[in-house]
């Protein structure tokens, strides 16, 4: 049998936010809750974050194995 799903957890935070971007996250993210729009957002950073690792390495492979030529020296930082 399979290992149990990570159940989160959950800690009480007290913070001050901007309300307008609460406000806009919550639209754009489809979220019931103010709560529940700043979890999306969270999850959406880890994603980007791995996406752009992802990127990068795919990158350098492609920069290393000479098939790629950065005319704007954006790729090699």
């Amino acid at each position: 049998m399979g290992s149990p799903a990570k159940q989160p957890r959950l800690k009480r935070k007290n913070v001050i936010l901007d309300q307008r971007k609460i406000d806009r996250a919550k639209r754009l993210l489809g979220a019931a809750t103010e709560t529940e729009a700043i979890s999306r957002a969270l999850d959406a950073v880890t994603e980007m974050a791995r996406f752009q690792a992802e990127v990068e390495a795919g990158l350098d492979l492609l920069v290393g194995g000479g098939g790629f030529v950065d005319l704007f020296g954006t790729a090699s930082k």
